[in-house]
């Protein structure tokens, strides 16, 4: 049988849209739906509770109809289209799709963002708003804050309601935190809990300062990155060069996005101001009002939850090559 991250791996995306193959004049090869059908599945599959069926018939391939062309109304053509159509989908042996499917169901259900389910989430806004601010919303915040937070007009307004939305954030981090399982993260967990339990008590600049150490030793060592600065040519990245990237991949990419602006280096040499945004140095070499705030500790929760969350995935998966 074969590897079910496979059936993934040939499925490239940009972002989330599945990308499509176009076939040249007299080509038989198999197409793939087109990118306008591809933006409605997108859109379903965030709105229906059942992801799979609707994502993986988006990849389902059929034979190559015939060139569409201008006509007039003519009853007779479209009874024969019909029927052309209809012998298409006759053609296509559904029994042999059972298991390939099943197992792309899986993979879609691991690699799509459990917490976008439900609601109409932008993936591009999601990794503009990871790269411009720092602000990463796979797998925490729930999905009805997400797209609040994406609807914002301006990173000014998202710092708002992050501020808003303290007790909401909290208690998304906690509970996906908690279920974290795998043994190489049991001291990260139990660290980031006792950071939550200090949001509870609205001791939000200790578990800020806690939350950071967390940060640092997961981008340090789980994602092998060792030196901070090295977080900017992450493998994890999105490739600067490249339109595409890999299903399965775009989660931690969007995290990984999210840490560079955080680690941005130099701040330990406390400068006059600190940042509008969090930033590891500022906390950690910082006592200033400015480094500790509602929107920074939410922030700097958000990500350190969602790297956790990840790396428990990817160790499972064996794909982290920390």
């Amino acid at each position: 049988m074969a590897d079910p991250a496979d059936l993934v791996r040939p499925c490239r995306v940009r972002l989330l849209g599945m990308s499509t193959t176009t076939p040249g004049p007299g080509d038989d090869r198999p197409f793939r739906l087109p990118p306008e059908v591809l933006r409605g599945v997108h859109k379903a599959m965030n709105r229906v509770a059942n992801l799979s069926t609707i994502s993986a018939l988006a990849d389902v391939r059929f034979p190559l109809p015939v060139p569409p062309v201008r006509l007039p109304p003519m009853p007779e053509l479209d009874t024969a289209l019909q029927q052309l159509r209809n012998s298409v989908v006759h053609r296509i042996d559904f029994e042999s799709l059972r298991e390939p499917l099943r197992q792309l169901s899986a993979n879609i259900a691991r690699y799509y963002p459990a917490n976008w389910a439900g609601v109409d989430v932008d993936p591009d806004t999601a990794l503009r708003v990871a790269q411009e601010e720092g602000l990463a919303l796979v797998w925490v915040p729930r999905g009805e804050l997400v797209t609040t937070l994406l609807d914002a007009p301006d990173a000014v307004r998202r710092r708002e309601l992050l501020a808003a939305h303290v007790d909401d954030i909290v208690a998304d981090c906690a509970a996906v935190t908690g279920e974290v399982t795998h043994d190489a993260l049991r001291e990260h967990r139990d660290r980031l809990l006792d950071a939550t339990r200090a949001h509870q008590l609205g001791l939000h600049a200790p578990a800020q300062a806690m939350t950071t150490v967390v940060l640092t030793a997961l981008l340090q060592w789980v994602f092998a990155h060792g030196e901070l600065r090295k977080v900017k040519t992450s493998d994890y990245r999105v490739p600067e060069d490249a339109e595409e990237l890999a299903f399965r991949l775009f989660k931690v990419a969007v995290l990984i996005e999210a840490a560079v602006p955080a680690v941005q280096g130099g701040r330990d040499k406390l400068p006059d101001e600190a940042l509008d945004r969090f930033n590891r140095h500022d906390t950690l070499h910082r006592v200033a009002d400015e480094a500790y705030t509602p929107s920074n500790s939410m922030t700097a929760l958000l990500l350190a939850t969602g790297l956790l969350a990840e790396a428990d995935q990817m160790l499972e998966d064996g794909t982290l090559t920390g």
